[in-house]
């Protein structure tokens, strides 16, 4: 019984230090992180650094105006679904210590939940009733269907090669024989998810659903206070979260080898850090030197050029050799 106490009160100090603390402020830090380079791409000055949390909770103190003509319920309902989904998907990962949610098939769910916020963008979008809005949710429905495939096949690569569905298996795997970046399947994979990152983040050259001088703000067109604020935070944690996906699938996890060892324990924290700012600044780079592009351009990208090199990788990961 005491056990259970334990385990319970453990579970909701990770939940707390890690879904509401570590993720959103995280998440934050890295959009400061984009705007800043952007800024310094651009020869400009850029937000000071607490600009995003500034935004955020200037939002939070607004109104939430409830257009006429929306279904009031699904509109209101989801901005915190979307929020609730990117956290839940990070909890479950692994980082800097093995989590207590893992469980055998959580990258399958992993994969789902870092649907949700799209989805939920969609829900939000059609339930809104504007025009704008449904246009945005049609782009965000292609956008999908596009880029969703070729991920899948590519988290299929870590997967053949441990022969788990498990994050803790995947990263112990690497940890042991090397970051699957190293082998010809596992790069070929990892470049296919740093083009869907860019997607399911809704950067350039992705950010097909909400291009601001076509169609308002898309499925956000009719959003504002509170509710506007937990998409802002959803897209921030979701910075943080698809990096620490890739990271963990590929680049050897974000996890401590050992806490007794000063060495070990300073090293790994150096290249977690590492790890998630290179991922971080490469989504930067494709983001401000990339113009937007049209969605049947999207489409015929992910298709045909992403998918086939995510077909390749999954191939050559039968191979048994440690090279490929």
């Amino acid at each position: 019984m005491v056990n259970i106490w334990i385990t319970i009160g453990i579970s909701i100090l990770y939940i707390i230090l890690m879904g509401f603390i570590v993720a959103p402020n995280v998440g934050l830090l890295f959009t400061w992180i984009h705007r800043k380079l952007g800024a310094r791409m651009q020869w400009r000055i850029g937000p000071p650094f607490y600009q995003p949390w500034a935004d955020v909770i200037k939002l939070l103190s607004k109104e939430t105006i409830v257009p006429a003509t929306a279904h009031r319920a699904t509109f209101i309902l989801a901005p915190p679904l979307a929020v609730s989904s990117a956290i839940l998907a990070f909890l479950i990962m692994p980082f800097i210590v093995s989590s207590p949610f893992g469980f055998v098939g959580d990258v399958i769910v992993v994969l789902y939940l870092m649907t949700m916020p799209a989805i939920a963008a969609m829900i939000g979008g059609s339930a809104s009733g504007n025009p704008y809005a449904a246009v945005g949710v049609q782009r965000e429905m292609t956008l999908i269907f596009s880029y969703e495939l070729p991920f899948i096949m590519a988290a299929l690569v870590p997967i053949l090669k441990t022969g788990s569905l498990r994050f803790t298996d995947i990263v112990a795997y690497q940890l042991t024989h090397g970051p699957f970046l190293f082998s010809v399947s596992g790069f070929l994979a990892f470049v296919v998810s740093i083009m869907v990152m860019q997607a399911k983040l809704a950067l350039p050259p992705f950010d097909i659903p909400e291009a601001k001088t076509e169609i308002v703000a898309g499925p956000y067109t009719e959003y504002s206070g509170a509710s506007l604020a937990l998409f802002k935070l959803t897209h921030a944690v979701m910075l943080f979260v698809v990096p620490c996906f890739i990271a963990d699938m590929f680049l050897g996890g974000l996890v401590i080898r050992s806490l007794s060892d000063p060495v070990m324990l300073v090293t790994d924290v150096i290249l977690i850090i590492v790890k998630l700012l290179v991922l971080v600044i490469i989504a930067a780079f494709i983001r401000f030197y990339n113009p937007r592009i049209r969605p049947d351009q999207a489409f015929g990208m992910f298709w045909k050029t992403v998918t086939i090199i995510a077909v390749i990788a999954v191939i050559l990961s039968f191979i048994p050799l440690p090279y490929f």
